[in-house]
């Protein structure tokens, strides 16, 4: 596009009618993304006090032009303010103290509305394609790993059999709290197999075809093809900010007082905005799959979520219809009811990879972070590794991954075996027999004869056989995992008992039914090979991992609060656990637990 001369600048900015200082907020947003001089230093720099014009100026040298006059059409920006309401002639008007003048917005409960913006600013996102050139559209959570789309949004990543092309995921990226400029944006990453379900979009869609050829078309050619996407994020960010259920009986309202909708959308990649209008008609008529509505929406809002006037989903925005003069008519949406159809909610709420925990469920403890420890589990889980190594200051809480680990391990498939290293005898024998007693089998199964070779070797070669046999009768089909504790504080002296747990240690690949977690072991593991072993290094708590586990106990309980409050909450909670006069670790966990450090009021 060629730039405007200086003639044109001096009229756009004399048509300007936005108030500065929200001109001055939109413009440093950008003139920050583009390395260009702020607001007020461009001004000030200005020989003629002509603010908006030299602002416009300094957008145009630095190649932004464009994205800025785009951001002032949508903001409004040159809005006639003396551009009165039409009205009827005077001898008609009769003055009434109410009246409904737009039936199809009807009205919507305050309660609601408050309620269901939050909900929506937590769960709704932009998909950005990092091409040539970068594109994106508007996304929603509908899983607590998968975010629902417009299928031609992340077309460009797809080949011609609408599969990700190779290395797509590094171009696919996803953005939640893109809310202000103040507020803290949230990117998200995708796996290299991103893609969960899609359904391709119309032909007639992919052209800019008349609305008679739309008339004309079979309509059962409309059924199943949807233009959606469901895209896979590499964590499950859902458990932190909810997800919307696709309801398959929940359409679109069309009509006068029931059709009311608003739509959530990134326009233009901008940050989010909401759009009222209300649903016009579902079409075509033997399969509704399309919903024409009246919301406004820009390039960008593709993949915006569509709520109804109970703020539920119902539709996914798609498209608009324009006259031959490009004047938009109507915009165009695929009811959600429609997708819930086809895609199957097992496979869209199914997290794959680590799914943290929040809560210990037989006592209600917070598990807050431990993440890391959390994906050493899974990691052993899978085989990637066999020994986890927990370390961390005495103070650290080291000895709760014991509860963690019982809290993430199906007890059918697996079984745990813990011992604390204060109570190991120096001599195997003892050893072996306390693991014995801990499976409760019988100690025949342990050799009875004496050594005939030095106890450390006879450890080794004779006795830790004989475990291993009786941990693997002991697992049948579970793992086991035998857990040491208190490493750092009663380090196992050397003795046989040491002797026969680096040879477990050095072998440790050879059983594929035993995992070992040792706590507290200080440096690296004695005769471990380095890809049989994990090592979690706790590091203190920060306020971000209490805000997480604050967000997924409230969705977990179905309350709702915006990100401000989160926030606000994990700073109370870490200043009253600064300042409790304990360990950081237990005092955040009791602030927790029992709502000391929340203010009252605060489940």
């Amino acid at each position: 596009m060629t730039a405007p001369d200086d003639a044109a600048l001096a009229n756009m900015a004399a048509a300007i009618t936005m108030p500065r200082a929200e001109l001055e907020i939109l413009y440093d947003e950008l003139a920050g993304k583009h390395g260009s001089r702020i607001f007020k230093i461009t001004t000030l720099l200005s020989p003629l006090a002509t603010p908006y014009l030299e602002a416009l100026k300094t957008a145009r040298g630095d190649n932004w032009f464009d994205e800025l006059a785009e951001r002032l059409v949508l903001a409004d920006a040159f809005r006639d303010p003396t551009a009165a309401v039409p009205v009827p002639a005077p001898a008609a008007v009769q003055v009434q103290l109410q009246g409904i003048v737009q039936p199809q917005l009807g009205l919507l409960a305050a309660g609601l509305l408050h309620i269901g913006t939050i909900t929506a600013l937590r769960r709704v996102c932009w998909i950005g394609i990092d091409g040539d050139p970068p594109s994106g559209g508007t996304g929603f959570l509908v899983g607590p790993q998968a975010v629902l789309t417009a299928r031609h949004v992340v077309q460009p990543l797809l080949d011609n059999a609408g599969l990700p092309l190779a290395g797509s995921a590094q171009h696919l990226s996803v953005v939640f709290d893109a809310v202000g400029r103040y507020s803290q944006r949230r990117q998200c990453g995708v796996p290299e197999a991103w893609l969960i379900d899609t359904s391709d979009c119309h032909d007639l869609e992919r052209s800019a075809a008349l609305a008679a050829q739309f008339d004309a078309a079979d309509p059962e050619s409309f059924r199943d093809r949807l233009d959606y996407a469901i895209v896979r994020l590499d964590k499950p960010v859902g458990r932190e900010r909810g997800f919307y259920r696709l309801d398959n009986q929940r359409l679109p309202s069309v009509g006068p007082g029931g059709g009311q909708i608003m739509l959530f959308q990134h326009p233009k990649g901008d940050q989010m905005h909401a759009g009222n209008g209300a649903g016009l008609a579902l079409w075509p008529a033997a399969v509704e799959t399309r919903l024409r509505h009246s919301a406004n929406a820009l390039d960008g809002s593709s993949g915006g979520l569509i709520l109804d006037k109970t703020f539920n989903p119902v539709a996914m925005h798609q498209c608009t219809f324009k006259d031959d003069t490009g004047v938009a008519l109507m915009n165009g949406a695929v009811p959600t009811a429609c997708i819930a159809g086809r895609a199957r909610p097992d496979i869209i709420e199914q997290v794959i990879g680590l799914d943290p925990i929040w809560r210990i469920a037989a006592s209600g403890e917070p598990v807050v972070g431990r993440e890391l420890f959390q994906a050493s589990v899974m990691n052993a889980l899978s085989g990637m590794a066999r020994i986890i190594v927990v370390r961390g200051a005495p103070d650290s809480g080291k000895t709760f991954s014991t509860s963690i680990l019982r809290t993430m391990l199906d007890e059918s498939s697996n079984a745990i075996l813990a011992f604390s290293a204060s109570a190991l005898p120096l001599e195997a024998r003892r050893f072996a027999q306390q693991l014995i007693e801990a499976m409760r089998l019988s100690p025949t199964q342990l050799p009875d004869d004496e050594p005939d070779t030095a106890p450390e070797a006879w450890a080794r070669d004779h006795l830790l056989p004989a475990v291993l046999q009786a941990l693997r009768d002991f697992a049948g089909a579970r793992l086991v995992w035998l857990v040491l504790d208190d490493l750092d504080s009663h380090p196992v002296a050397a003795g046989s008992t040491t002797s026969m747990l680096e040879r477990l240690f050095s072998d440790i690949a050879s059983y594929p039914f035993l995992r070992l977690v040792l706590i507290g072991q200080r440096g690296q593991v004695p005769a471990a090979k380095p890809l049989t072993t994990i090592y979690d290094d706790i590091t203190p708590f920060n306020r971000q991992e209490v805000e997480d586990y604050l967000s997924r106990k409230y969705v977990s309980e179905g309350i709702m609060k915006n990100q401000d409050e989160i926030e606000t909450l994990a700073e109370f909670v870490m200043n009253w656990a600064n300042n409790a006069g304990s360990p950081l670790v237990e005092a955040v966990a009791r602030a927790l637990l029992t709502g000391a450090g929340l203010p009252t009021g605060q489940p």
